[in-house]
């Protein structure tokens, strides 16, 4: 009998002190929560809105055929890579081709799996 009430006096104790962690975490968690639900995620930061006077909603426009980007990176790589160009990779695989390395990665990935990522750069000897 005795060691039946071991085994109940260490079950007891070892669920209370699970409990106690997890009601300290869920506690935490319950705070947390708490606190971003107190924010106002409407507000836009300020260089948001310095971005925004800048660049109006139509962002960077490609004068030759009309994409527009909100970065003005993104509309230089188009224009420099894109834009009325062919496209620069092939794949190794089929015929796919894009003007985008990252693209080809992503298509080896889903279309060839199991086999070397790699993409064959058609403007490399230019």
């Amino acid at each position: 009998m005795r060691r039946c009430s071991q085994i109940v006096k260490f079950t007891h104790s070892f669920v209370s002190e699970l409990f106690a962690a997890y009601w300290n975490e869920y506690s935490t968690l319950r705070e947390t929560l708490a606190f971003h639900q107190s924010l106002d995620w409407k507000k836009t930061s300020s260089k948001q809105q310095q971005q925004q006077q800048q660049f109006p909603q139509q962002g960077h426009v490609c004068k030759n055929c009309g994409k527009s980007y909100k970065q003005r990176n993104n509309l230089v790589r188009h224009f420099k890579y894109e834009c009325g160009k062919n496209p620069r990779f092939q794949c190794p695989y089929c015929n796919f081709r894009t003007k985008q390395r990252y693209n080809m990665y992503s298509h080896i990935k889903n279309k060839h799996l199991g086999l070397k990522i790699f993409a064959i750069d058609l403007e490399a000897g230019n």
